[in-house]
């Protein structure tokens, strides 16, 4: 029986079932890939950004391994539209400023094609082509 009632008050305690895995609840990037020509050098692209925190916190978007910011924001909720030209595969970090110092990633493909296997791919199963 105390073993019951151990167990209800540590369930019931405010912060007893959170962990890093709690923040953020939403981070979201789109489009997460671009499909470009085998010889093309990179892609231009705009990329939305959104994310959603448990509260209001000071976070800001970061390219994997800077040091500088590409945006800040201390609202719960953010959207934000940023233009780009990649070059590579680039991951985008989302890093809580104040402690904890939690962080979370997304990343962005650069898928390179051919065109053949593209018309491969798109065209239907019955084609003769």
């Amino acid at each position: 029986m105390r073993w019951i009632l151990l167990l209800s008050v540590a369930l019931l305690t405010p912060g007893a079932q959170s962990d890093d895995t709690d923040w953020p609840t939403q981070f979201e990037l789109r489009p997460s890939e671009c499909l470009m020509p085998e010889q093309a050098a990179g892609c231009n692209v705009v990329i939305e950004f959104y994310w959603q925190l448990p509260e209001s916190a000071p976070a800001c978007l970061y390219k994997e391994d800077e040091e500088t910011p590409l945006y800040c924001s201390d609202q719960s909720t953010t959207r934000i539209r940023l233009k780009f030209f990649i070059h590579d595969s680039t991951r985008f970090q989302l890093r809580l400023e104040d402690p904890p110092h939690y962080q979370a990633e997304q990343e962005f493909q650069l898928l390179r094609s051919i065109r053949q296997e593209l018309r491969r791919r798109r065209k239907h199963a019955w084609s003769l082509t």
